[in-house]
């Protein structure tokens, strides 16, 4: 007799710690064992300022989850014109700069000279965007450990370098 295999399970996240850990076809993961450290949202707009304001070559990378915050008087091109960082964006976060920024650089993240850009800037900022290897066609986005990463999803922010910094937000609540 064949027996077929169990498909994958989901996974679920909770916000609370009694729930058992098998939970019918989901496994359950607690918010409080995402094994980064995320900023609470107090002080990260500060600190991300700050990095901000210091670095000589900042990067920011908008996604799809950043795009409300787009558009003429958006935020988002409030903070780049404020920061004179370059930007790229996702495939999902296209339009959120307008294309006519000088120092923009679209939805090109899949060239291989991306990388290079991400590698030589001091200070990477990602909001709303997980850089899936769709975004990519690499395995990874070529950034320096460091970056902070600014997204709704824990899952998302349970991912990538340990030394990265990761903000909890509604990307739109963060940029205003």
């Amino acid at each position: 007799e064949s027996v077929a295999p169990e498909p994958p399970a989901s996974r679920l996240n909770v916000f609370r710690t009694d729930m058992p850990a098998e939970l019918g076809q989901f496994k359950v993961t607690p918010l409080n064992t995402i094994r980064q450290p995320m900023w609470v949202k107090h002080g990260s707009l500060n600190e991300v300022a700050m990095r901000l304001v210091k670095a000589e070559r900042p990067i920011i990378i908008f996604g799809g989850g950043a795009a409300r915050a787009g558009g003429p008087r958006g935020p988002a091109r409030s903070v780049l014109k404020k920061s004179k960082a370059a930007s790229f964006m996702t495939y999902a976060g296209r339009g959120i700069v307008a294309p006519d920024d000088p120092l923009t650089f679209g939805s090109s993240l899949a060239r291989g000279e991306s990388a290079k850009l991400l590698d030589a800037a001091d200070f990477v900022l990602i909001i709303g965007s997980d850089l899936t290897e769709g975004d990519l066609w690499r395995d990874a986005a070529g950034h320096r450990p460091g970056a902070v990463i600014v997204n709704i999803d824990p899952e998302v922010l349970a991912e990538g370098h340990p030394a990265d910094r990761r903000v909890q937000a509604d990307a739109l609540e963060f940029l205003v």
